[in-house]
């Protein structure tokens, strides 16, 4: 008979897998240290989604992909679709204007 079961079924054989798990623990120190940056720190996390390829469909309608470009901040002064001024981790400040408006993500880290 084999794998078949008679009627054009294959036999299902299920296959169970274990996954390790690891338990990672931090010292006293590195949480001490979590605890002060947020305490004291700001920083964000800015991806700007810049207009990309614009492909044309065939029916007449427009794709267009975004390029995104990720920034990391201390401070955010303004923040619009089509105007972004920040200061960098460095301390340089920089200001992003675009006719368009463009997508962003902000993502607070400290």
């Amino acid at each position: 008979m084999g794998s078949s079961l008679g009627i054009g079924i294959e036999k299902m054989t299920n296959i169970e897998q274990k996954q390790e798990e690891e338990l990672v623990t931090v010292g006293l120190w590195a949480k001490i240290k979590h605890w002060w940056r947020t305490l004291i720190r700001e920083e964000w996390e800015l991806t700007v989604f810049f207009p990309g390829e614009v492909k044309f469909l065939e029916d007449g309608s427009r794709i267009e992909t975004g390029a995104p470009k990720t920034y990391r901040a201390k401070e955010l002064k303004k923040i619009s679709t089509t105007h972004i001024i920040f200061v960098d981790l460095l301390g340089v400040k920089h200001e992003i204007k675009v006719v368009n408006p463009v997508g962003y993500d902000l993502r607070k880290i400290y």
